[in-house]
C-alpha cells in the first residue's frame, strides 16, 4: 500500500497535531516504497511538528501557575493581617535580691519597650513543614515607643512562633529546637507558642520569660586601667545555644564571652543556658588581658552553682591585685540559705 501526502492534505491537518503525528508514524513504518528524498522530507516535517506541539504544551502548563509577591504559589486566600504584642512576665532584674517583683505578685505584665532588651527577633515557622519561615527583627533604637509591637501580613495557617528579646545583634533562630547566640550569650527573654492565622485580623499577646543563668564577678576594691579585656571560659552542662521547645540548652558546649574593660566597671557578667533548670557543677575560668592580649592574671572557680533566671555572684575586694590569687566570697540571695560561701 502506497501513502502519498501533498501540501493540501498537510494544511488540512494543522488543526490536530496529534493526528499528524499518528499519520507520520504510519508513514515512517512503510517508507520503503518512497524515494530517499521524500523520506527525508517526511522525517524533517515530523520532527518540526513534534517540537511545535511540545512547545505549545509547555506554554499552556506554565501559564497555569502564578506566584505572589513573596515568590510563593498564589492561593485563593490573600495574606492576613497579624499583630503581635510582646510583654514581660517575671522579668525582674537578675540583680534583684527578691525572688519575685510586684509584677509577679500581682500577675501583671509589662510592655517589652520598658525592658532592658534592645533587639527582638521573631520567626514564624509553618507547622505543616511546607514554606519558608517568616522572619522579622525589631531594633529598639529604631522603633521609638513601638518596640515589642509587630504588625505583618502572612498567609492563613498554623505556625510555631519563636521570639527572642536580647541585647545581642547576631541572634539566629534556626528552628523550634535551636536558637544560637554566636558571639556571646546576653540577658534575654523568649516565648515559643503555636498561633493560628485565620481570615481577617489576628491579634496575639505573647508573654516572654527569661531562660538564661547569670554569673557575676563583683569587685568592691580599687579598679585599674591596665586590664583591657576579661575573657571567660564557662564549661559543664551549659551552652550558647537555646532550645525554645524545652527552655533549656540545646547542646553542651563551652561558652567563651569576652568583656571589654573600663576602669569604671565593678561588675562583670557572663550568661549561659543550662542543661537543666539548676546546675551545681559548672566551671568558670577567667583571664585578665592587657591591650596586647598578654595574660595578667587568671582565676578559676569549680562547682559553680547556677540557676536559670537567677544570678550567682562572686565578690572580692582585690580583683586586680598583683597576687596570683584573690579572696572571694560567694553571695546569692536568690538561693535561700545556701550556706555555700567560699574563699579563694
Amino acid at each position: 500500500m502506497q501513502i502519498i501526502l501533498n501540501k493540501s492534505v498537510l494544511k488540512g491537518l494543522n488543526s490536530n497535531f496529534l493526528l499528524i503525528i499518528l499519520i507520520f508514524e504510519a508513514c515512517t513504518e512503510r517508507v520503503s516504497i518512497l524515494s530517499n528524498n521524500l523520506k527525508l522530507k517526511i522525517m524533517n516535517l515530523k520532527l518540526t511538528i513534534n517540537s511545535l506541539f511540545m512547545a505549545i504544551a509547555l506554554l499552556v502548563s506554565v501559564g497555569c501557575t502564578t506566584e505572589n509577591g513573596d515568590g510563593n504559589e498564589s492561593s485563593h486566600v490573600a495574606n492576613q493581617q497579624v499583630s503581635l504584642s510582646f510583654y514581660q512576665v517575671t522579668m525582674q532584674s537578675l540583680e534583684n535580691s527578691q525572688a519575685k517583683t510586684r509584677a509577679d505578685e500581682s500577675s501583671t505584665s509589662t510592655a517589652l519597650k520598658k525592658s532592658p532588651f534592645t533587639y527582638l527577633d521573631i520567626s514564624l515557622i509553618p507547622t505543616n513543614g511546607t514554606g519558608k519561615p517568616i522572619v522579622f527583627r525589631q531594633v529598639k533604637a529604631e522603633m521609638a515607643g513601638n518596640f515589642g509591637h509587630v504588625s505583618m501580613r502572612v498567609p492563613v495557617g498554623e505556625y510555631d512562633m519563636v521570639a527572642v528579646a536580647s541585647k545581642n545583634a547576631d541572634v539566629k533562630i534556626n528552628s523550634v529546637t535551636e536558637v544560637v547566640f554566636p558571639n556571646k550569650v546576653t540577658d534575654m527573654a523568649a516565648v515559643c507558642q503555636k498561633i493560628m492565622v485565620k481570615e481577617g485580623n489576628n491579634a496575639f499577646n505573647c508573654n516572654m520569660k527569661r531562660s538564661v543563668a547569670k554569673f557575676t564577678i563583683e569587685n568592691t576594691g580599687s579598679t585599674t586601667d591596665v586590664v583591657k579585656n576579661m575573657k571567660f571560659r564557662i564549661s559543664g552542662n551549659c551552652s550558647n545555644k537555646w532550645n525554645p521547645t524545652t527552655g533549656l540548652a540545646a547542646d553542651v558546649s563551652v561558652v567563651t564571652p569576652t568583656i571589654e574593660m573600663s576602669n569604671t566597671y565593678s561588675r562583670f557578667n557572663a550568661y549561659v543556658f543550662l542543661s537543666s533548670a539548676e546546675e551545681e557543677n559548672i566551671k568558670v575560668d577567667v583571664e585578665m588581658l592587657d591591650s596586647e592580649g598578654s595574660l595578667l592574671k587568671s582565676l578559676s572557680f569549680e562547682n559553680v552553682h547556677l540557676k536559670t533566671n537567677y544570678v550567682t555572684k562572686y565578690t572580692t575586694g582585690d580583683l586586680f591585685g598583683v597576687s596570683n590569687s584573690a579572696d572571694f566570697t560567694f553571695s546569692d540571695a536568690e538561693f535561700m540559705d545556701s550556706g555555700t560561701g567560699k574563699n579563694f
